[in-house]
């Protein structure tokens, strides 16, 4: 059976996704960095849906390690799902150059790096899909978090132009744009749950989607946002 690498195994939406791929039949590859998955959690998955499920440490900053990693699993590999990500404090981010440096490396370079080596092997192959999380914060700097738009706005344009290229080869580049998530009550009308993400994400997968917006209204939010001309733009708190 063919594997799906999910890269960022300890948010609440991989394991959802870790869930909805499972239960297809599909073996998974988890990485982690700091946060393994639980033995107790893998042997579940495994019991439950008879599939093989490996854990691997990645840290997306190591590049000289990324690809012994991916030559690693390569063999049965037919899918890549990003849900890794880096949020830092704003103001520390603008202040420190070293905040500033992980989230580009985490958001993007890191990303990128991995996505391009795996890329490589399905382009060969012609078969395979890449799913990559991306953010409303990359459509538009904005002065509250213009570094971590900045790299989800170069993390956006990177899977733009895979798409375009791997389009002919039969390989699968989709965008996710989801919003805000929340675990709670609190914004509901402009958030999603990540099971509600996580569910969107695989549907839209199978589907062949190229760009989701989980909440059809950020589509249109956004695109209100992108038309504001930029003499009035910067003047805005927004």
């Amino acid at each position: 059976m063919n594997s799906v690498l999910i890269i960022g195994s300890s948010n609440k939406v991989s394991r959802a996704l870790i869930d909805l791929y499972a239960r297809q039949g599909f073996n998974l590859i988890l990485t982690w960095n700091k946060n393994k998955l639980d033995n107790e959690s893998i042997n579940k998955i495994k019991d439950r849906y008879r599939v093989d499920v490996k854990s691997v440490k990645l840290d997306l900053m190591d590049f000289n390690s990324h690809k012994p990693l991916c030559d690693s699993i390569a063999e049965d590999l037919i899918g890549v799902i990003t849900t890794a990500g880096y949020y830092p404090d704003p103001v520390r981010a603008m202040e420190n150059s070293e905040e500033a440096i992980k989230c580009i490396s985490v958001n993007y370079l890191g990303l990128c790096s991995m996505i391009n080596i795996i890329s490589n092997i399905f382009e060969n192959r012609k078969k395979g899909f890449i799913v990559g999380i991306s953010s409303v914060s990359g459509e538009r700097g904005r002065q509250k978090n213009y570094i971590y738009g900045s790299s989800k706005s170069g993390f956006t344009t990177y899977l733009s132009g895979l798409r375009n290229k791997l389009h002919s080869s039969g390989v699968h580049v989709m965008t996710v744009i989801p919003g805000y998530i929340r675990e709670t009550g609190e914004n509901k009308y402009l958030s999603s749950t990540p099971d509600y993400l996580a569910k969107s994400i695989f549907t839209s997968q199978q589907k062949r989607r190229d760009v989701i917006y989980v909440k059809w209204y950020w589509k249109y939010i956004l695109f209100i946002v992108n038309i504001i001309p930029e003499f009035i733009f910067k003047r805005t708190n927004i």
